[in-house]
């Protein structure tokens, strides 16, 4: 499992910290795991996951049902 930061987030897909915590906020984007005292980071299959599903065209309703699938995979 690889585990990406923020930065690597809005480098390679040019999500800003901002919308990432909005979408999250709102169910549309992957909870953050924490990987240190002051750190956090995203799982990337799961941030890759929901951006193929944002391309594919998936709407909000989708994207929101696939999150919960992915992240009940993490206790798994």
């Amino acid at each position: 499992m690889q585990i990406k930061r923020q930065q690597r987030i809005d480098a390679e897909y040019g999500i800003t910290k901002s919308t990432q915590y909005y979408w999250e906020k709102h169910g549309l984007w992957p909870k953050r795991v924490k990987i240190g005292a002051r750190a956090v980071g995203w799982i990337a299959e799961e941030i890759s996951a929901v951006m193929k599903a944002r391309a594919t065209g998936a709407d909000d309703a989708a994207i929101i049902a696939l999150i919960v699938e992915l992240t009940a995979g993490r206790q798994a």
